[in-house]
C-alpha cells in the first residue's frame, strides 16, 4: 500500500493534516455533557491553588499536609500531590494565561467551568491529548507503511477514551501520552545505527513518565520487557546503554519529586499511603476489582469494534508481522500485572493502550482488504467505519449518558444492558 510518487505524498500529508485538526477539535472543543467537578479534580485544584498562592517552595508543605490528614484512620483515599507534571503544568498554564486571577467560588455555586484553576488544568490535559495524536502519528509513520499510519492516526483521533481524558482536567490522557512518547524513543533508540540523541529523549521520556503518575511503573516494566525481548520479536536490540537511559531518568524524575516533597523518607510516605487508603476505599472494592478479563469486558464494551481488529491483529502478528510483534509484547505484560492490580482496575487507565490497540486494529484491517480489488478503497471504508462507531460510542456514553468515571456497571447501563 505503500506510494512515493510526489503527488501522492501531497495528498497523503494533506489527510493527515486534515485528521490531526479534526482529532484535537474533538479534544477541543467541549461537547461532553458532564460539565461539573470530580473528585480528582478538586485535589488537583486545590494543590495548584496553594503554588498560586505560596509559589513552588509550598510543595514540600503540600505533601507534609497530606501525610498529616492521612494520620487520620477516618480519611479516605485523595489524589497524591506527587503527580507533579500535571499540577505544576497547571500551574504554569494558570500563571500564563490568568495570571493573579481569583479562584471562583464554588462553595457559593460559581461554574466550576469558569473557574482559571480547573481551566488551566483542563488545557493541560488537552494540550497532552493533541500531542499525543502527533506522537501517535509520527511512530506510525516510523513502524508502518504511509497509509497504515493515517489509519493508525484516524483510529487515535476518535478514540472515545482519549476524546474523554481530554475533555476534563483528568491525569489519564497525560500519563498516556507520556507512555507513547517513551515506547517511540525506546524503538528509535534501539534501531541499529540510531542516534544519541534517541538515548537522550529515551531518558527524557521517561522521567516525565515517572513524574506525571504513580502508575508509571505499568508502561515501565512494558518497556522493560521490551528491552529484553525486543530482538527476538522485532522490536530492536537494547544494550545497557538503554538500561542507563531508564535508570537516569527515571533517579532524575525521583530526584524532583524528593525535593517537591521536602525529601526522600517524604515521598515514600505519600505513595506508601496512597497504596494502603486506596485499599480500604468504599469505591475501589466496589468498582475496582474483577478477573482477569475485566479490562477486556471493559474495553469490549467501550470500543468493540476496535477491540476484535485490534485481537485479531495480535493473533496475526503472532504469526507473520514483527512490526507491530513488540506492540503485542508490550500490551500483554502490562495487561498481565496490571489486571493484577487489587481494587486497581479502571478503564482509564488503559490509556497506555490505546497506540498499540489502534495499530494493530489498522494492520488487521490492511489484511483483511490486500487481496481485493480496489483494496486502498476498501481499506478506507473499513477504517472509515472503526472511526465512526468509536464515536458514536463516545456520544453514547459521555454525551448521552453523562459518564464521568468508567465503572463496569455505569457502562452496562449506558448499554441498557442493565437497568
Amino acid at each position: 500500500m505503500e506510494t512515493t510518487t510526489p503527488s501522492a505524498r501531497v495528498t497523503l500529508w494533506s489527510i493527515a493534516a486534515i485528521l490531526l485538526l479534526f482529532g484535537c477539535a474533538l479534544r477541543i472543543v467541549p461537547w461532553t455533557s458532564f460539565n461539573g467537578m470530580s473528585y480528582d479534580e478538586s485535589w488537583y485544584r486545590k494543590y495548584l491553588l496553594a503554588l498560586d498562592r505560596d509559589g513552588l517552595t509550598t510543595y514540600p508543605d503540600i505533601c507534609a499536609a497530606y501525610l498529616e490528614d492521612g494520620k487520620d484512620e477516618r480519611t479516605i483515599a485523595k489524589v497524591p500531590p506527587m503527580r507533579v507534571l500535571f499540577v505544576t503544568g497547571g500551574w504554569l498554564w494558570k500563571r500564563a494565561a490568568f495570571g493573579d486571577a481569583a479562584p471562583a467560588d464554588l462553595n457559593a455555586g460559581a461554574d466550576p467551568r469558569c473557574d482559571p484553576a480547573l481551566i488551566s488544568l483542563h488545557r493541560v490535559a488537552t494540550f497532552f491529548g493533541c500531542l499525543g495524536l502527533v506522537f501517535a502519528w509520527i511512530f506510525a509513520r516510523r513502524l508502518f507503511s504511509e497509509t497504515e499510519a493515517l489509519a493508525v492516526l484516524a483510529l487515535s483521533a476518535t478514540s472515545p477514551l482519549l476524546i474523554h481524558t481530554s475533555q476534563h482536567a483528568m491525569i489519564d490522557g497525560v500519563s498516556g501520552t507520556c507512555a507513547l512518547l517513551a515506547l517511540w524513543t525506546l524503538w528509535e533508540s534501539m534501531k541499529p545505527n540510531a542516534q544519541r540523541a534517541w538515548l537522550f529523549a529515551f531518558g527524557g521520556s521517561f522521567a516525565l513518565l515517572v513524574l506525571a503518575k504513580e502508575s508509571a511503573f505499568f508502561p515501565a516494566i512494558g518497556c522493560a520487557a521490551l528491552m529484553l525481548v525486543g530482538n527476538r520479536v522485532g522490536f530492536g536490540r537494547a544494550d545497557r546503554r538503554q538500561w542507563f537511559a531508564a535508570i537516569l531518568g527515571g533517579l532524575f524524575a525521583l530526584a524532583i519529586l524528593s525535593i517537591a516533597a521536602g525529601g526522600f523518607q517524604s515521598m515514600l510516605d505519600v505513595y506508601l499511603l496512597l497504596v494502603r487508603k486506596a485499599q480500604s476505599l468504599g469505591y475501589a472494592q466496589r468498582t475496582g476489582d474483577g478477573s482477569w478479563s475485566r479490562y477486556l469486558v471493559d474495553l469490549m464494551i467501550l470500543t468493540p469494534a476496535v477491540l476484535c481488529c485490534a485481537l485479531g491483529g495480535g493473533f496475526r502478528a503472532l504469526r507473520d508481522d514483527r512490526r507491530a510483534l513488540g506492540l503485542l509484547v508490550f500490551v500483554v505484560v502490562t495487561y498481565i500485572v496490571m489486571c493484577n492490580v487489587r481494587y486497581g482496575m479502571n478503564l482509564r487507565y488503559t490509556t497506555i493502550w490505546d497506540f498499540p490497540l489502534r495499530s494493530l486494529a489498522a494492520l488487521q484491517i490492511a489484511a483483511l482488504v490486500a487481496r481485493l480489488p480496489h483494496r486502498r478503497m476498501f481499506f478506507a471504508a473499513a477504517i472509515a467505519i472503526l472511526c465512526a462507531l468509536d464515536l458514536a460510542q463516545y456520544r453514547q456514553f459521555f454525551v448521552e449518558h453523562r459518564l464521568y468515571e468508567l465503572p463496569t456497571e455505569d457502562l452496562l447501563r449506558a448499554e441498557s444492558i442493565l437497568k
